[in-house]
């Protein structure tokens, strides 16, 4: 995209543009390194979680056969609360699958991708702005 860089007027305003890019720049090359490194944790978390999930399944359906077999006391009542924190961590296991499945891995990409667009659109401007004080 050609940029209007002869409304800057003085080379105080193309340092002070270029000083701006290069900021953000840096700040879009930290967001890289951020996002690049969660898109390797969600990808590893997501085995884990997917793990972890299945066995609580497991654990949760034996607990149900297993209480409708106790008798009413401190047995039966300690197996309906285990049931209760596995139900509770399944739930949080569901958020995270969210967090960590295709749609985030697709997400990071994506973000990624923008962030690529977004330094060379910089790198454009800062070329531009450059050859304009030049001529001032």
């Amino acid at each position: 995209m050609p940029y209007t860089v002869s409304a800057l007027k003085t080379k105080a305003e193309c340092d002070e543009m270029i000083e701006k890019l290069q900021k953000e720049k840096r700040d879009l090359e930290f967001q890289k390194t951020v996002i690049g490194h969660q898109k390797v944790n969600n990808a590893e978390d997501a085995s884990l979680v997917s793990t972890e999930f299945s066995a609580n399944v497991t654990e949760i359906a034996t607990l149900e056969s297993s209480i409708a077999t106790l008798p009413e006391g401190k047995a039966k009542q300690y197996h309906v609360t285990r049931k209760k924190k596995l139900e509770w961590r399944q739930e949080v296991l569901k958020k995270r699958k969210g967090e960590t499945g295709g749609i985030a891995l697709l997400n990071k990409e994506f973000d990624l991708v923008c962030i690529d667009k977004e330094l060379a659109e910089a790198d454009v401007l800062i070329a531009d702005v450059t050859a304009h004080k030049a001529t001032l």
